[in-house]
């Protein structure tokens, strides 16, 4: 019932679709400069310093934007910024570089306030000194906050303290998105175990915890930081509902991508909602481990998918570890490698697994037998080869295994979802030839003048430079120059990977390439329930309405998890410039709740808007109630049983539930008006019509069916303020 009923909302209806800056309805644009003054107006003429722009104590509001103009702000060392800007659901503050100037920020940002989008500029710390007592060389950013949505696009984070970004629980979803993070770490002489003769490395690209909701680590490159690339980890921390994807991580001094959590508190905390997808990792063959997920104790559930994982020998331990989930999906990926190639440990609760289509290269660091299985609860701990990996735990059926190691070349392109014409391209070349062939067509139209930098060497000299023709460029592997590391620095890989494995940054020339704007009409917008058009029907408060259109986001598909957040895929849905709730956004479809306090008997005006600006906005009438009907539950029950009904647009109900959340089951939230259920065209007694506890956007009525109900087919709708949903067949049994 339930994937059936996630199926129904996503997707009710099939029917026809009827350097651009983001949107920020009604914002105002302030300005910061190293020049800048705390007396400063904000303007361009009179700007800002960058502590008083950030401090909350300005008029900046949600939907404004700072712009930062190029320099450098801070003096490295112990320098850190504080921002209190306080954006809310659906109208962030954006801080922003300055187009055509390079802004940098010497030393740390904190984050406090909520819903903040930094977005474009560097962060770094200049001081040489990498050795000293924690925090004298701050993170990057760190991203805290009351209630989160904090974001970070497209930012250059370098030779900063540990972690470079910092990414606590964000109880309203955030993002880590484009951005380009190497060189951070300390040696920390004061926290333990860390003392003055023997200093603890700290250093991740990005350490992040998360409870609530989704969060996304998307299409970044995470490179030589002191320890792991991207790194999920809590000793009593949370580490739940975390969308890994596009990633690339190689050369840092240990794992790439890792996932782990240790029980504290006296209680446990599994990670659960992992997932990690179309990840790239590349480590040389003394290198560590490409990805593990879970660490103490058993965890909930994981999704490992369409991974390409390179990394050394690690001993006994796996370059994939999955260690003790209840539920797992490992499919599509490519892993290469000396060592152990997969490792899977079964822990104490009974273990459900999709494990299969994966393609194995190399395991020649352990010789014919790269594959580790470790049952816990029966006490096996073997290493196999790879037929008998496949008969001890039944995965990898339909999977390959080589010992020989790849002799193609595989080409990645990402598309920025935020910039257009920017893109990250990763590239595998076993045949280790001179220069690879790349296609950018999908990211620019020919005619566009383009460079590409390699990200080991960001600011130095582009590695191509031209106007696209449309045929496939051509980038150079046979590189050797990378970025030096701020101060002394030991135990970090600093020879390029070309010209095996490269990582370059596209862009087009400013201004050269735009998103288009999205496009919706009121004809193409559905109740999620009947789809019929809610030009005919209006909307209710809460209801779930289906939107059909184009450009509806700049290319990208996102499926909500748990909470329904007012942002996905890069785009939102504003009623009256209220955020609604999103489910599911592509190109042309959105699937969206509308906000729970829309005033009935007025008009509403709904826009979809995207980093490419707002679509046209299309009038709607605000209804008490536009009743659909999805499914019901009790096929075959008798006259005299009950049923269970599922809707949506019955209109308020109380106690009110916001919009994105789901019901809760204590207490229950009832429908203001009263519905009424008609079974074969006679009236069922109604014992419960409310919010479904635990669903998003779900109403439930409980109805029994009349004693007079003939068996077999009968035609069940709903009426509800005089409105009456479309009907659905229920099979009723024989008494």
């Amino acid at each position: 019932m339930r994937t059936w009923l996630n199926a129904c909302l996503l997707f009710l209806a099939a029917l026809p679709a009827g350097s651009a800056q983001p949107i920020v309805t009604g914002g105002r644009e302030f300005y910061v400069a190293p020049s800048g003054k705390p007396d400063g107006a904000g303007t361009i003429a009179d700007p800002w310093d960058l502590a008083t722009a950030l401090s909350g104590k300005t008029a900046v509001a949600p939907g404004d934007t700072i712009w930062l103009r190029g320099g450098t702000y801070g003096r490295g060392g112990a320098t850190v910024f504080v921002s209190n800007l306080t954006g809310v659901r659906g109208r962030p503050i954006f801080v922003r570089q300055y187009p055509g100037e390079r802004a940098t920020v010497d030393g740390g940002i904190h984050a406090a306030g909520a819903h903040t989008w930094f977005w474009g500029f560097e962060i770094t710390n200049s001081s040489p000194e990498r050795s000293g007592p924690g925090g004298s060389r701050p993170t990057g950013l760190n991203l805290h906050g009351r209630t989160g949505g904090h974001k970070a696009i497209n930012l250059i984070i370098h030779d900063t303290g540990h972690p470079g970004i910092g990414f606590w629980n964000q109880a309203e979803g955030g993002e880590i998105y484009g951005c380009i993070v190497w060189g951070n770490g300390v040696l920390d002489t004061s926290t333990p175990p860390g003392t003055p003769a023997n200093p603890w490395r700290r250093g991740s690209g990005v350490y992040a915890q998360n409870n609530s909701g989704t969060v996304l680590i998307h299409d970044s490159i995470w490179f030589r930081n002191f320890t792991t690339g991207v790194n999920a980890y809590g000793e009593g921390g949370e580490v739940k509902g975390f969308s890994v994807e596009g990633n690339a991580s190689f050369a840092n001094a240990d794992a790439d991508l890792w996932f782990a959590t240790i029980p504290g508190g006296g209680r446990p905390n599994p990670i659960a909602r992992l997932r990690v997808v179309q990840n790239y990792t590349y480590q040389r063959p003394a290198g560590k481990q490409a990805l593990q997920c879970g660490y103490k104790g058993d965890h909930g559930d994981a999704v490992v998918l369409d991974n390409y994982l390179v990394a050394g020998h690690n001993g006994t331990t796996g370059v994939l570890f999955m260690r003790s989930f209840q539920n797992q999906t490992v499919s599509g990926n490519t892993i290469v490698a000396r060592g152990v190639l997969a490792d899977n440990q079964v822990g104490q609760l009974a273990q459900t697994s999709t494990w299969d289509r994966n393609a194995y290269h190399g395991g020649d660091g352990t010789p014919g037998r790269p594959f580790h299985f470790n049952n816990t609860q029966t006490g096996s701990d073997e290493i196999f080869t790879f037929a008998g990996w496949r008969a001890a735990t039944g995965f990898d059926q339909n999977s390959t295994f080589s010992s020989a190691y790849p002799r193609d070349t595989r080409v990645f392109v990402r598309p920025n979802k935020y910039e257009p014409g920017r893109a990250h391209i990763v590239i595998y070349n076993w045949t280790r030839q001179p220069s690879v062939a790349v296609d950018l067509s999908k990211v620019m139209p020919a005619g566009t003048n383009f460079e590409i930098r390699d990200a080991q060497n960001y600011f130095g000299r582009p590695v191509l430079t031209g106007r696209y023709d449309g045929q496939p460029v051509s980038i150079p592997m046979n590189l050797t120059e990378v970025a030096p590391l701020a101060g002394k620095v030991t135990g970090i890989d600093l020879q390029h990977t070309a010209p095996e494995f490269g990582v370059f940054v596209l862009q087009a020339e400013p201004g050269a390439v735009a998103f288009a704007r999205p496009s919706v009409s009121a004809a193409s917008i559905m109740n999620a329930g009947t789809a019929r058009a809610v030009s005919d029907d209006g909307v209710a408060p809460g209801g779930v309405i289906s939107l059909y259109g184009s450009n509806l986001t700049t290319g990208n598909t996102a499926q909500a998890d748990g909470a329904w957040p007012a942002e996905l895929a890069g785009s939102w849905v504003t009623v009256n410039q209220k955020p609604a709730s999103l489910l599911f956004a592509s190109p042309g479809q959105i699937n969206a709740q509308l906000p729970a306090d829309l005033e009935a008997g007025s008009p509403a005006t709904l826009e979809v808007v995207s980093p490419a600006g707002a679509s046209q906005g299309v009038e709607v009438r605000v209804e008490p109630a536009t009743p659909g009907l999805l499914a019901i539950a009790g096929d075959g029950a008798k006259p005299g049983e009950i049923v269970s009904l599922f809707a949506t647009g019955l209109g308020a109900a109380t106690p009110a539930v916001p919009a994105g959340m789901p019901a809760p089951r204590d207490p229950l939230s009832y429908t203001v008006e009263a519905p009424s259920v008609s079974v074969a065209d006679a009236a069922a007694g109604v014992t419960f019509a409310g919010l479904a506890p635990d669903w998003v956007g779900l109403y439930q009525i409980n109805a029994v069916i009349p004693d007079s109900t003939p068996p077999g087919a009968a035609q069940v709708y709903i009426e509800v303020a005089g409105r009456r949903s479309n009907s659905l067949a229920l099979n009723v049994g024989t008494p």
